[in-house]
This record gives structure tokens, sequence and C-alpha cells, in this order.
């Protein structure tokens, strides 16, 4: 189940789980509203930290606004041009339901719809959507250009980025906005569903 991820029981301990499940996921206002009820419940001032995701997140931002991106030629389409149209967005806010520079800011899926766009390639849709109109890559063939795919809040695809080598994946989240962050330490904190190619 997407939602037993470690930053999830660091935070309240399972019984926010089902909390959460129960009203669509992991969100700073379900946090703070499961914190009262507890505090309440147990006659403290305060039960756990409601920021302890961003809190954790912060310092698993890996990169700056530096990072290039040389494709090998072999994507079906230009590496560079898309990391390039992305990197106008880094440190944007993260906007739910943010599809266009017009929101003034992207959600993850909206952030790599928006971009594969401006070259012709068609990955509208959620997370999930991009999930199924891509091709599983094994990790140890994987190279800049790839999409990498977690389950945050709900079960299957529900956070994506592009690799850009090194370890690191460009994507928009809900602590750092667009930005750079790494693999491995995303695989710490939500299941990893893995690498996947546009055709």
């Amino acid at each position: 189940m997407a939602i037993t991820s470690k930053s999830y029981l660091s935070l309240f301990g399972n019984g926010f789980i089902e909390y959460a499940l129960e009203r669509g996921g992991y969100s700073k206002e379900v946090a703070i509203e499961f914190s009262n009820m507890m505090a309440a419940k147990m006659g403290w001032t305060r039960y756990g930290d409601v920021n302890y995701v961003e809190h954790v997140l912060r310092f698993y931002n890996a990169g700056n606004d530096s990072v290039v991106v040389v494709g090998d030629g072999t994507q079906s389409f230009d590496v560079k041009e898309v990391h390039n149209i992305m990197k106008q967005f880094l440190g944007r806010p993260y906007v739910w339901g943010g599809r266009t520079p017009a929101a003034g800011g992207f959600d993850c899926s909206g952030l790599l719809e928006y971009a594969f766009a401006q070259i012709g390639v068609d990955l509208y849709g959620t997370a999930q959507s991009q999930y199924n109109k891509t091709i599983p890559v094994s990790e140890d063939q994987i190279k800049p250009g790839d999409l990498v795919f977690f389950s945050t809040y709900k079960p299957g695809a529900s956070h994506v980025g592009m690799y850009v080598g090194d370890g690191k994946f460009i994507n928009s989240n809900g602590s750092n906005g667009t930005s750079y962050s790494s693999v491995e330490e995303w695989k710490n904190l939500y299941p990893f569903l893995g690498f996947r190619r546009i055709q």
C-alpha cells in the first residue's frame, strides 16, 4: 500500500495512515487535523510534527540549476531540449493540477506534460497515465530522459520526474517546487515504481 512510506510512519505512527487514506491521502491540512485531534484526545498541547515531511524532503533536494544534461542520442526526443524547458521553472512552487506556466507552478505530471508538449511529445495526463504510456527500463540501463516513478500518497504511480543523470531527477514536488531530487533518497521515503522510457 503506497501510503506506508517511512515518512508517514515517522509522522504520527500507524494510526495516521488509515486516517489519511480516508481523507484522500497525505496533505499538510490532513496532518494538522490529525495532530489537533490526537492532541485533544491525549490532553496534550500538541501531537507530532505536522511539518515532518517537509523537514525531511528539504534535505533530499539534491541539486541546483547548474545541472547540465546531454543525451546520448538514443532517446526518441532531444533530452537536452526538454531539460532546458523544465529548467526555466526551477524554484516555481508546486501547484496541484498545474499544467501550464499560467498556473503559477506545476504538479509533477503537469511539468512533464508541458515540457514534452513543447517538442511535440504527448504525455498528457496524470503520473499514472504517464506510467502507462511508457515502457519499463532496468536500473542498469537507465539514461537521461528516462522517467522515474514513485507511489507517494495512493496506490500506483502518483509522482513522476525525468532522470537527468548522476542519480538525480528533475520534478515538481510539494516541498521544493520544481527542483532536482535524488532517486536513492526518494526511494528511502516512498515506494519506488521504477524507471520507464518514452517510445
